[in-house]
């Protein structure tokens, strides 16, 4: 399989400890029987967090373990390593159900506000899990810089990040697009005539993708047949963006919205910025 995706004995995708901003600090916040970024987190009385499916098969291997006749189990122990509590049912609670004040409350917050990296992002090139990133930016020149709180982090890996869109099949190489035009950065806009006013882009489909619009001309230089030649205010899908400053994406049509022609690569500093169509 591919090594970015990290996947739990459950097989759900997980976030590793090395992707967090600040690991050392964040430690609280993984959890220590799957060694993953706690995900449904319960929390004890003894302020220690836990992902609620492997608390609930720790207090089930607990339970098998001491359990004697038909007596219930009062007690257990905090799974947390070094940590001497014994919990009863009442010391726990989901997160979504912890007070808003003390330290759950704290635990909460502090959670909530943990930042992490994309899988992707080219700090991981030196993990196995960041070998698929290191691959992509050789072959294609497409990276991730992605960091964001972890509450934005499936939506971006499913939806936002090129790389993981290039790896599905999802973007440029979807769209039968070769790798960008073979020059170090894209053309910086020069002499170029700016649109006359803003575009109506009111009979665009919606996309995971960002619809935008051409500021200036683009005229491809040479015989490059993977560029996109752009006029002033033109309506353009955009598939993808690389750090290089090329961004690959297909013309629509202002009435409907639909795809005209072939897509192709452009100078992402030809149209506007995505903000610019709400």
């Amino acid at each position: 399989g591919r090594p970015s995706v990290v996947l739990d004995a459950h097989g759900k995708r997980r976030i590793l400890p090395r992707q967090l901003e600040d690991e050392a600090a964040s430690s609280q916040f993984v959890c220590p029987i799957c060694k993953f970024v706690v995900i449904n987190a319960v929390i004890t009385s003894c302020s220690h967090s836990f992902c609620d499916h492997c608390f609930r098969q720790w207090v089930g291997q607990q339970v098998t373990h001491v359990k004697k006749g038909d007596a219930p189990v009062q007690l257990i122990p905090c799974p947390q390593p070094r940590c001497q509590a014994k919990l009863r049912k009442k010391d726990i609670c989901a997160q979504s159900d912890a007070p808003k004040s003390g330290a759950a409350g704290l635990l909460t917050r502090l959670r909530n506000n943990l930042t992490v990296r994309c899988v992707h992002h080219s700090e991981h090139f030196k993990h196995e899990f960041g070998k698929d990133a290191e691959r992509v930016a050789k072959e294609a020149g497409i990276t991730c810089a992605w960091v964001g709180d972890l509450v934005a982090y499936e939506e971006h890996v499913r939806k936002s990040c090129f790389v993981e869109n290039h790896i599905a099949g999802n973007g440029a190489a979807a769209a039968g697009l070769a790798a960008p035009p073979k020059t170090e950065t894209a053309p910086l806009v020069a002499a170029a005539k700016p649109t006359s006013g803003p575009a109506d882009v009111s009979g665009a489909a919606e996309d995971r993708t960002s619809v935008r619009v051409a500021k200036y001309d683009f005229l491809p230089t040479g015989t490059d047949r993977v560029q996109l030649a752009l006029k002033a205010d033109d309506l353009v899908k955009v598939i993808e963006v690389t750090e290089s400053g090329w961004a690959a994406g297909v013309r629509l049509s202002k009435e409907t919205g639909e795809e005209v022609g072939e897509p192709g690569w452009f100078p992402v500093g030809y149209v506007s910025e995505p903000e610019a169509m709400k």
